[in-house]
């Protein structure tokens, strides 16, 4: 319908009005097996979908999946949920993250007594994209896995870690690392 905002009385007058015009056409002889009334149905159908789908558009709703998939609604969060720490994220939020990166685990820790990190760890293959990278130093190499892995505080970039104590960025990607399993401390035994 491209644009046109019609009501259904004016599509219902202009209807008339053609079929008047094609009557005066064919000197009062409109083709009698020529139905008004099944065009109208299906535009009339047509505007229903449109205004529908106009609806979900402006209301930001979701088509609903046409396999026996269930819907879910998105989660809002509590209003009233405690924080994990004072000032940082939720509880529902952290859930939120939880359900977002099933299969990594999520870390809070706090550097230096005041700074919190909330942190995901790191997969293989996103680890093998973040080292892949020839030009980087280590120092780069540090900031990128926290660009990467740092869930809260959010926007946790480049720009807010140059305006931290030196060693922050450092600490927090050798943490990263070793909760993502790179690590010494394991067991070797001979069987």
């Amino acid at each position: 319908m491209g644009g046109f905002n019609t009501s259904g009385e004016e599509l219902s007058a202009m209807a008339a009005m053609a079929k008047k015009q094609l009557m005066k056409q064919n000197k009062g002889d409109a083709d009698a097996s020529f139905d008004y009334s099944k065009i109208m149905e299906e535009f009339n159908e047509d505007e229903e979908v449109q205004k529908e789908d106009e609806y979900k558009l402006n209301n930001n709703l979701q088509e609903k999946p046409l396999d026996n998939t269930t819907y879910e609604e998105p989660k809002i969060l509590n209003p009233y949920d405690e924080e994990v720490f004072p000032g940082g994220p939720t509880k529902s939020q952290v859930d939120l993250w939880k359900k977002e990166w099933e299969g990594y685990d999520i870390y809070a820790i706090e550097l230096l007594g005041k700074y919190s990190f909330v942190f995901r760890t790191l997969g293989r293959f996103e680890y093998k994209q973040l080292v892949s990278f020839i030009d980087i130093n280590a120092l780069q190499r540090e900031e990128s896995i926290c660009n990467a892995a740092v869930l809260w505080p959010e926007n946790y970039d480049y720009n807010v870690m140059s305006s931290q104590k030196a060693g922050i960025a450092s600490t927090l990607a050798a943490v990263i690392m070793e909760k993502s399993g790179f690590t010494e401390d394991y067991v070797i035994q001979e069987i």
